[in-house]
C-alpha cells in the first residue's frame, strides 16, 4: 500500500515563486511610466451642415466643406496600457462652396454691383487644447479619445472669382472680418489612432465632432463642426519604457 508523501519546498524556492506570482499579477502596475513629447503637422478637412454666416441665398441649408491645416505639440504620460495625452494645436479651417449669381434665386441686393461667380468660404484660425485618454494595448498602435477646448482667434470670410458688370468681367476678391459672428469657445470630442513608424516618425488619424453651435449671426442656422485630421508626428524626449520591469532576486 502506497503512503501519502508531502512535497517540501525549500524557503528560497518559496520566495522565488512568490516574486514570480507578484510579477505576473502586477504586469501593468510594474511598468515604468512612459513620458514623451511630440510635434505634428498635417491637413484637415472640415464640414458643416450649413454655411457659416448670413446672406447665402439659395446656398443656405446646404452642406459645405474645405481643407485646412493643423500644427501642434503633445505630451504623453502612460503607465502600463493607459495614459493621458495633453497638448496644444493651432488649426486653420476652411469651409465654403462655389456660387454663381447668374443662376437665379439670388437676393436683389447682391446683384447691385454685377453678377459674381466663384468660391465663397469662411476661414477660421483656432487654438485647440485636447485632454485625451490613451490606450496602448497593441504593438505599434496608440488609441485615444477625449474632449478638446478651442478658442477662436480669427474668422475671415472670403469671396474669390469674377464679376461681370456693364459688359466687362473683372477679377473678384473680397474679404471681411467675421470673428465676432462666430462662437468664441468651442467644445468638441476627439477620437484617434496613431501608428508608430521608425525613428520616432508616426502617422496620425483623428475624427472630431463638435458640441458647440459655431454660427452666432442673427438669422443663421446651427452649424456644428465635423472634421478629419491626418498628420505626421515626430516623437522625441522619451523617458521610461512600455514593457513591465523585471522582478529579480538580490
Amino acid at each position: 500500500m502506497l503512503g501519502h508523501y508531502q512535497v517540501m519546498v525549500p524557503p528560497v524556492s518559496q520566495g522565488l515563486l512568490l516574486l514570480v506570482g507578484l510579477g505576473t499579477a502586477q504586469h501593468d502596475s510594474l511598468a515604468q511610466p512612459l513620458r514623451s513629447w511630440s510635434v505634428h503637422g498635417g491637413a484637415n478637412y472640415t464640414w458643416y451642415a450649413d454655411p457659416l454666416g448670413t446672406g447665402h441665398g439659395p446656398y443656405a441649408g446646404h452642406g459645405v466643406g474645405g481643407v485646412g491645416y493643423s500644427l501642434g505639440f503633445t505630451h504623453e504620460r502612460t503607465q502600463g496600457r493607459f495614459g493621458i495625452l495633453t497638448g496644444s494645436q493651432l488649426e486653420q479651417r476652411s469651409a465654403g462652396y462655389d456660387f454663381n449669381e447668374g443662376q437665379g434665386n439670388v437676393p436683389p441686393g447682391l446683384l447691385a454691383d454685377g453678377l459674381d461667380r466663384g468660391h465663397r468660404s469662411m476661414r477660421t484660425v483656432q487654438l485647440q487644447v485636447p485632454v485625451l485618454v490613451v490606450y496602448r494595448g497593441f504593438p505599434g498602435l496608440r488609441l485615444e479619445a477625449g474632449p478638446t477646448v478651442g478658442r477662436m482667434l480669427r474668422a475671415t470670410e472670403l469671396r474669390r472669382g469674377t464679376r461681370a458688370s456693364n459688359g466687362r468681367e473683372e477679377a473678384l476678391y473680397e474679404q471681411g472680418d467675421r470673428t465676432g459672428a462666430l462662437a468664441t469657445w468651442e467644445f468638441t470630442a476627439m477620437v484617434g489612432a496613431l501608428v508608430e513608424g521608425p525613428r520616432g516618425i508616426h502617422a496620425h488619424l483623428r475624427y472630431v465632432s463638435g458640441f458647440t453651435n459655431m454660427d452666432l449671426a442673427a438669422g443663421s442656422s446651427a452649424s456644428f463642426t465635423k472634421q478629419v485630421q491626418i498628420t505626421l508626428v515626430y516623437a522625441f524626449g522619451q523617458r521610461g519604457d512600455r514593457t513591465p520591469s523585471v522582478v529579480g532576486l538580490p
